[in-house]
């Protein structure tokens, strides 16, 4: 089994190359704006390789070089089209073997369903090998794979059942297997035009706000831009800094004020805005009080949390607060300091 010594020596060099290239990998996707859910990297044990050059109908004159997934990296995101997205950008910084990489999805006949990966073979270009730090693994093959999350869960989970599957029912439980496939390819299309739907109204929104109209419905979307571009939260966060408390450098956080704009019954970025408006002459009074009642270096908040003060303090006496305590949002302690800041001043 030289074969195997000749592996055994070169498994840490696949090693290191998967914890490089799992690093990269997600250099790349930042860089094109593509989501990852996970990266997954590792190196053929060699157990496994021995295992697979010695398996039955397998020939293998030189393994080494000819099984190319000895380092393998998996890239799983969350919409079907960055998918080919990330494929355009990973194609940009490696060598990638038109011959051997497989979209395993094309191979399958129309009337057959089919949910697997996009598999890459690659090396690293002639740019990459020349530095330092790659030039040990140029020439090695390695092979990326790029896949949604419910592809993954598809292929992780068929592959347990059919390796557990009674061979005498294979036709039925192949069936059935194929109609949940055919299930998840639907739902990875209906996320994609999800994200599509979210994205229109998130253009349409900013449009409106940009135009200063503020007639918007409350939603996640609007809330979200609303915080990233609000004239009087801006004057607000001022205030807040004066008083030596600080906003997080999550400065959004718009499930936050969300959550109060649902529970104060506050349905229109208006009404929201009007609020804010009402409370940010007296922002600088506020905090000065808050900051007496609360420790300013051990409260932080973004945009979205300070906000929710706010509109809390301009309707703390008109509207039923209960649904902070109920849902656990903020303590009882904190609650009672946010009013009574609030009737210090009178606000």
């Amino acid at each position: 089994m030289d074969h195997v010594k000749d592996y055994l020596a070169k498994y840490p060099l696949y090693e290191s190359l998967s914890q490089r290239l799992k690093i990269l990998l997600k250099d790349i996707a930042d860089a094109a704006n593509i989501d990852l859910h996970a990266i997954e990297a590792r190196a053929k044990t060699p157990d496994s390789f021995a295992s697979k050059i010695t398996r039955p109908g397998k020939d293998y004159s030189d393994p080494l070089s000819e099984i190319t997934d000895l380092c393998g990296i998996r890239a799983i995101l969350y919409y079907q089209e960055n998918v080919d997205q990330l494929a355009d950008a990973i194609k940009k910084h490696f060598n990638v073997s038109t011959t051997d990489s497989v979209d395993k999805k094309s191979e399958l006949n129309q009337d057959q369903f089919g949910y697997i990966s996009l598999h890459l073979i690659c090396e690293i270009n002639n740019a990459r090998a020349i530095l330092p730090e790659w030039e040990i693994y140029k020439g090695l093959k390695f092979e990326i794979q790029v896949r949604t999350v419910l592809q993954h869960a598809w292929a992780s989970i068929s592959h347990q059942l059919h390796y557990k599957s009674n061979a005498d029912d294979k036709d039925n439980f192949t069936r059935q297997l194929s109609r949940i496939a055919g299930l998840l390819e639907l739902s990875d299309e209906q996320f994609s035009e999800l994200k599509k739907k979210r994205a229109t109204i998130k253009t349409s929104v900013k449009q409106s706000i940009a135009k200063k109209d503020l007639d918007v419905s409350i939603n996640s979307v609007s809330i979200e831009q609303f915080l990233s571009s609000s004239k009087v939260l801006r004057d607000i966060g001022a205030a807040i800094r004066k008083a030596k408390f600080k906003l997080t450098e999550r400065q959004l956080d718009s499930a936050h004020m969300f959550l109060f704009c649902q529970g104060l019954q506050i349905t229109t970025l208006q009404e929201l805005n009007s609020l804010l408006e009402k409370f940010a002459p007296r922002a600088i009074e506020f905090f000065n009080e808050f900051a007496k009642l609360s420790d300013p270096t051990s409260t932080l908040g973004g945009y979205g949390h300070w906000g929710a003060v706010a509109i809390v303090s301009i309707l703390r006496n008109e509207k039923d607060l209960t649904f902070i305590l109920d849902e656990e949002i903020w303590s009882a302690d904190y609650l009672e300091k946010v009013k009574s800041a609030a009737d210090k001043i009178s606000l």
